[in-house]
């Protein structure tokens, strides 16, 4: 009976333990230095700038990329199932209209969205004065 009281005391003890490391070392990556949310080296006005330049250049810096990158995946994903959904439809009913329509709409979607992620890219190197 006694063996059994100390094993459940070892237990509550490392659970507390292991709890206690545990919010330790989430604490620990909230953090924004802790290197898991990137931070801008442009986060302070140098002399001679203004508040608005600073931000213009964090959120080309840092944010339109994201942007960009997302953009990009949700393009190329909705032109892939918009193709497929297509091909799926062609080889339910047979007809080779589904398939041209899928086709010519992920066409346009592509050329669309990629043109607007090239002016993306180019408001994100455009230098301001």
């Amino acid at each position: 009976m006694k063996i059994l009281r100390i094993l459940q005391k070892g237990k509550e003890i490392y659970l507390k333990v292991m709890s206690t490391l545990l919010i330790w070392t989430v604490s620990g990556l909230a953090f924004a230095d802790g290197g898991i949310i990137p931070i801008s080296t442009d986060d302070q006005t140098a002399s001679g700038t203004d508040y608005a330049h600073t931000i213009v250049t964090i959120f080309q810096k840092d944010i339109l990329p994201f942007i960009e990158l997302g953009a990009g995946g949700f393009i190329l994903f909705y032109a892939l199932s918009g193709l497929w959904r297509g091909y799926k439809e062609y080889q339910d009913k047979k007809e080779f209209d589904h398939l041209k329509t899928a086709i010519i709409a992920s066409v346009i979607l592509i050329v669309v969205g990629g043109s607007i992620l090239w002016l993306l890219d180019k408001l994100r190197t455009y230098q301001f004065s």
